[in-house]
């Protein structure tokens, strides 16, 4: 299953790029107004992308590694430190 707000390259489903400034910006839009509709307290930032978004537009995080290039294991670790700290 494909997740709708992933960005690949071409044609390939199975890879990674990361967002331009433009979807950057479109996405924080939407982001503030669910957080604000389902009443969210805890961000999770997966990446270094996600987190410097998210500091952009003024939403505290707590940052976890993001699984692709060999970030897995370390995403798992972050995942469950987050979720149990």
């Amino acid at each position: 299953m494909l997740y709708p707000f992933h960005l690949f390259q071409g044609a390939n489903e199975q890879s990674n790029r990361k967002p331009t400034r433009g979807e950057l910006i479109i996405g924080s839009e939407f982001l503030q107004q669910l957080i604000q509709l389902f009443e969210i307290k805890t961000i999770v930032a997966v990446g270094n992308t996600a987190q410097a978004t998210l500091n952009f537009i003024g939403i505290a995080s707590s940052k976890v590694r993001h699984p692709s290039y060999g970030g897995k294991t370390q995403f798992s670790k972050g995942i469950k430190a987050v979720s149990t700290g």
